[in-house]
């Protein structure tokens, strides 16, 4: 379980490099150690060394796709916890999300406050 006195990592993944900007620079103040990555594939390489306490994922990216990726991380990594980030509102794939592990399924644009509160609610619990 992380203490309060560690630092939280976080690990971005999103295609969209102005949405990469904003998540950094915001969970960097909050006191996390953020990497981003713009794709599935470099997520996957990076989330075995990095050891992420959270992940954002976005849904629609070229390459894999979020649910690719998601479905992934979690064959590499059970415990994972991840929040899906998408700029589509689409149930369905919410629900499909969420079933594969996901923790969250979140709409863009993000309320960066709730998007933290999400965050640090699932850094917490992470066994």
């Amino acid at each position: 379980m992380t203490q309060p006195d560690e630092i939280r990592k976080l690990l971005i993944v999103d295609d969209e490099e102005k949405v990469c900007q904003t998540l950094r620079q915001y969970f960097r103040l909050k006191g996390y150690e953020v990497l981003v990555v713009h794709d599935g594939t470099d997520a996957l390489a990076l989330a075995p060394t990095f050891h992420p306490d959270a992940v954002i994922l976005d849904l629609l990216m070229p390459g894999l796709s979020g649910v690719e990726t998601l479905k992934s991380l979690k064959e590499l990594e059970p415990a994972t916890r991840v929040i899906m980030l998408s700029g589509a509102d689409h149930e369905e794939v919410a629900k499909g999300a969420l079933k594969l592990g996901a923790d969250f399924y979140v709409c863009k644009p993000a309320n960066l406050g709730e998007l933290e509160r999400l965050v640090s609610g699932i850094v917490r619990v992470r066994t």
